[in-house]
């Protein structure tokens, strides 16, 4: 039996938010929004990789899977994603001889990602066999066009190249990566071609275009305040 693995990684240390993991969002801790959405879409198992025992018994407490402790140097701030990854799909077939056929990468920093938003991005996935990874983007928050750079003459327009409309709404859009959705085949993952050490082929990916509060990624201590707010309303 394959199917797809969501890999929910949740390290007890954070740079930005302080026990961002275990911090509590809406009640619950913000892991726990992620592996709730997780168990309940078509995802077929979900794990938690966490170096914390207090993230395994809340893991364990919401329904996930998590039968070991992530070594510690794969638990700092300079860890490698596809490391993680990595050490999570030797785990199941040193321990269980299964390998999944793609791997959902699931970070808690995005709490309203919602199972149908995961159903989404694996019927994507499924919908072309050709393709290695599903990716969403975002509308970038600070356009391009109007922004600028120190150079030797002196402050530059970061991008000549790109029309500087009057009107914003005239503006070309633009989108960046957004961590919401990180789906790859476990072929690519473990092959050679992802030597370059990302979780998403680039040059062979779909885009799930998504806005509003899925978009949310929380990094720092005011995103955490947002998505406070948006959790009451």
């Amino acid at each position: 039996m394959a199917g797809i693995l969501g890999i929910i990684p949740a390290r007890a240390g954070s740079v930005g938010v302080p026990r961002k993991n275990i911090r509590l969002l809406a009640g619950i801790p913000l892991v726990a929004h992620t592996i709730k959405a997780a168990v309940t879409s078509r995802i077929d198992r979900v794990v938690v990789s966490t170096d914390s025992k207090e993230i395994m018994d809340i893991a364990v407490k919401f329904n996930a899977e998590c039968p070991f402790l992530r070594p510690t140097h794969l638990a700092t701030s300079s860890s490698l994603a596809i490391d993680v990854v990595r050490h999570t799909l030797d785990h199941y077939w040193l321990v269980e001889k299964w390998r999944p056929d793609a791997v959902f990468y699931l970070q808690p920093t995005s709490p309203f990602r919602t199972n149908s938003d995961i159903n989404s991005a694996l019927d994507l996935f499924r919908s072309d066999t050709s393709v290695d990874s599903v990716m969403s983007i975002s509308l970038v928050n600070e356009h391009p066009s109007f922004q600028w750079i120190d150079s030797p003459t002196g402050l530059t327009i970061a991008f000549p190249d790109l029309p500087r409309p009057q009107n914003r709404q005239d503006l070309i859009p633009i989108y960046i990566d957004n961590n919401a959705i990180i789906l790859s085949r476990t072929s690519y993952l473990l092959g050679d071609n992802s030597a370059d050490l990302t979780l998403i082929n680039y040059e062979n990916f779909i885009p799930m275009r998504i806005s509003g509060n899925m978009a949310i990624d929380i990094d720092t201590e005011i995103q955490f305040k947002l998505a406070e707010v948006l959790s009451q309303s």
